[in-house]
């Protein structure tokens, strides 16, 4: 019921290939309908509109560490910024 209710908020911790120069950034395009492996997602520009919010968490010599937040479909029209 939580999720149904959108009272449940993902957020994913990643490690990205290289540094990011802001410790802050959004990426609006749109990703792809269908999962890949582990559940992956890519741009697709036939997919669904989305946004995904990074926030820098770590940076290290190879890469860098950061908190990763989807907004998609229905909840993009109602998020800040829109």
């Amino acid at each position: 019921p939580q999720f149904a209710r959108g009272e449940v908020e993902k957020v994913y911790l990643a490690r990205l290939q290289g540094h990011p120069p802001q410790d802050q950034f959004t990426c609006d395009a749109p990703i792809s309908d269908t999962a890949g492996d582990l559940g992956s997602r890519t741009v697709d520009e036939a997919g669904s509109p989305a946004r995904t919010e990074f926030n820098v968490v770590r940076r290290d010599a190879d890469g860098t560490g950061c908190c990763v937040a989807l907004v998609a479909g229905e909840l993009l029209d109602t998020a800040p910024g829109r």
